[in-house]
Parts: C-alpha cells; structure tokens; sequence
C-alpha cells in the first residue's frame, strides 16, 4: 500500500470498515515491511478476509486513505498457491480435495 498506515488504519482494517455496498466483515491484517526509501514511502501488509466483494481488498484500503499498489493471492480457502504463476493452475491433491469438501461442508464421495 501506499504511505504508512497507522494503528487506527489497521484496527479499522481489523474491526471491519464501511463500504459503499455496506460494512466489511473483521479482516486479520500484519504489517509485513516498510520501504520508506525517498519516494517509496510502500508498506507491504498481509490480509486475510473471509468475504469476496468486489474489488474488497483495494476498497478497504482506500477506506482508510490508502492506495493498493499491488496485490498477491496466497491462498483460497485452504488451499496455499505456492509459486503458481499467474494465469497458472495445476492438480488438486487429494488431501486438497478433502479439505475442500470440509471447508464447504460437503461429503466426500
């Protein structure tokens, strides 16, 4: 993100803020670095959000006066991306499956 969010951005952040298509649900959110080299003024921070609006991530940080210079999807759900490149994919494991189905409450077959 863009500047050095202070603790009330991130507890804003933490707490959920309010969206035009209404508030968000509570995100887990670390500081993860800061380059505050002349120009660069990027703080990297790591989300996790439970909801998928639209957008939502940049939209928060917006909310709290932030702009989003980049973004990295590490995960879904329980699944971890790893080195997948992007517009990549690959073959779920088995294990990956299973957790899949637990995640949404469905049986295996």
């Amino acid at each position: 993100m863009a500047g050095s969010p202070s603790e009330k951005d991130i507890e804003a952040l933490r707490s959920g803020v309010d969206l035009d298509d209404g508030k968000t649900a509570p995100a887990e959110v670390e500081v993860v670095g800061f380059d505050g080299a002349p120009g660069a003024g990027r703080t990297e921070v790591r989300v996790v959000i439970r909801e998928g609006r639209q957008r939502q991530v940049r939209r928060m940080l917006q909310a709290v006066g932030h702009r989003t210079q980049s973004l990295r999807r590490t995960g879904f759900g329980p699944l971890k991306l790893g080195r997948l490149k992007v517009g990549g994919w690959r073959v779920l494991g088995e294990g990956e499956i299973e957790a899949l189905h637990r995640a949404v409450r469905i049986e295996p077959r």
